[in-house]
């Protein structure tokens, strides 16, 4: 349906973006860059990123892992 939103991440190539009612989340947080969230429940929508963790990527020399 032309109100319904689709929202999706695991292609850093394509990058952030709101297209229509598509939103593409994903700003390259596995290779060192940002995550991002949006929150699309108020209007204007906002969108939040921040610096990832070296120290937590999956290809870093010395990995940390953190447990809830």
């Amino acid at each position: 349906s032309k109100n319904d939103r689709i929202v999706f991440g695991h292609w850093s190539t394509l990058g952030t973006g709101q297209y229509g009612n598509v939103f593409s989340l994903d700003s390259g947080a596995v290779w060192g860059e940002k995550l991002t969230a949006v929150r699309i429940d108020i209007e204007p929508y906002q969108w939040f990123s921040i610096d990832a963790d070296p120290a937590g990527l999956p290809h870093a020399k010395n990995k940390t892992t953190i447990y809830p």
